[in-house]
């Protein structure tokens, strides 16, 4: 039996609303028509992807959360992987006391210092400037619908949260200098995994749920045989994948070439798993990486112009302050605007080309057209072009036309 799993690793399964894109949707179909198996593994919170296959009206066979939680359809746990006491109070004190957000994924829902609507509208504004391309419209109407978290629960002291079995930590920052300054802090301990999802968001587990164990154990949660799977993903450098299933392989592309390209593989496959990747390619993502990175680093380039300026007209100004506050020199013009590769000629300070005297499209009187004749209106009978000032008709011809007309007096 042909088997279709979709891979959630770099958010393909979902599209910027935090639903699952018609695409998906119409290859599940198909799948399910056919026999197959959908399954889903993530690092995402699973119950929001439970959500949002509940909204679409797809069962998923399985879903592996982090490497750390497998579900069943039905949100029935098969296996987990939970945090040691000791590891969860030292993480959650450590995000504390950055003043970091974060919630965690524990046995009995979503955990969080933070009440549920300062969370839910703290992650929805990240959300929005991450992942929903500044769509404010759709965030807020996520926001209000609590669409993001399901039975969150505010906890007070780390005794609450100790009890519980956690899974994993969801951190997130706007800055992501502020999880530069924490990332080896958390690597430095001895029994959590750091992973990376992007410069803005990170989650801890235990250290035995790593993504490079994640994709084995669930190949092992779904029983695939080895030698019989062909897998399309992006996850091409889980190097332990490989040597347990020598021969899978990992082809990355788009979303809609992936499925096309598994609806063919699958005629001659017995057996194949089918996940997709992301559309967004790694050049965007690092396009919009750096798109941001700029960003902040005019808004912390503006913060030490105004702090210099303050110290400034306090009197406490230091010599980095008033070099900061020198004016800068400006360019010339001919570095401001770059050259054009067809047109090496400067331009003028109104924007405009310079006059070409070497284009022959307009003439001067040395430059006149030969004498036409089947052209009698441009030209005179010497072949030139007319002179209409020297060449108009005589006054006394067009006297009769200039006379001025007499009007009648009005009134008697």
């Amino acid at each position: 039996m042909i088997q279709l799993i979709f891979s959630d690793l770099e958010k393909a399964l979902l599209n910027n609303t935090y639903e699952i894109s018609a695409a998906n949707i119409d290859a599940v179909e198909v799948a399910r028509a056919k026999g197959k198996r959908f399954v889903i593994f993530t690092p995402r919170n699973a119950q929001r992807i439970q959500n949002a296959c509940e909204k679409s009206h797809i069962k998923c066979d399985k879903i592996l959360m982090n490497g750390a939680k497998a579900i069943d359809e039905n949100g029935h746990l098969l296996q987990e992987i939970f945090m040691n006491a000791e590891d969860v109070a030292a993480a959650a004190q450590l995000l504390i006391d950055q003043q970091l957000m974060f919630f965690c994924d524990t046995d009995k829902g979503i955990y969080s210092p933070y009440d549920e609507n300062q969370l839910s509208e703290e992650y929805g504004e990240f959300i929005m400037s991450q992942q929903l391309k500044k769509n404010k419209k759709t965030a807020k109407a996520l926001i209000q619908n609590n669409h993001f978290f399901d039975h969150l629960h505010q906890f007070e002291t780390l005794d609450e949260l100790t009890n519980r079995r956690v899974y994993r930590f969801e951190v997130f920052a706007a800055n992501p200098a502020r999880i530069g300054a924490i990332e080896h802090t958390i690597k430095a301990m001895s029994g959590v995994a750091f992973h990376d999802l992007n410069k803005h968001e990170f989650t801890i587990t235990d250290k035995t749920a790593t993504f490079d164990q994640m994709i084995l154990k669930f190949m092992n949660a779904v029983k695939v045989t080895a030698g019989e799977t062909l897998i399309i993903s992006g996850c091409k450098d889980s190097l332990s994948l490989f040597e347990a299933y020598p021969n899978c392989c990992a082809i990355q592309g788009s979303e809609q070439e992936l499925i096309s390209r598994a609806s063919s593989v699958a005629l001659n496959a017995s057996k194949a798993i089918y996940t997709t990747i992301s559309n967004d390619t790694k050049a965007e993502r690092d396009r919009d990486n750096a798109r941001e990175d700029a960003k902040m680093a005019r808004r912390e380039a503006e913060k030490a112009r105004r702090r210099a300026q303050y110290n400034v007209d306090n009197g406490i100004a230091t010599e980095a302050d008033l070099e900061l506050l020198k004016p800068k020199p400006k360019r010339a013009f001919s570095e401001r605007r770059p050259s054009n590769d067809d047109d090496k000629k400067p331009f003028r300070r109104d924007g405009r080309k310079p006059f070409n005297h070497d284009d022959k499209k307009s003439y001067s009187r040395d430059d006149r057209k030969p004498y036409n004749k089947d052209d009698k209106k441009s030209f005179n009978k010497e072949g030139y072009k007319k002179d209409f000032h020297k060449d108009s008709p005589k006054k006394s011809e067009t006297a009769a036309f200039n006379k001025p007309v007499r009007r009648k007096p009005q009134g008697k």
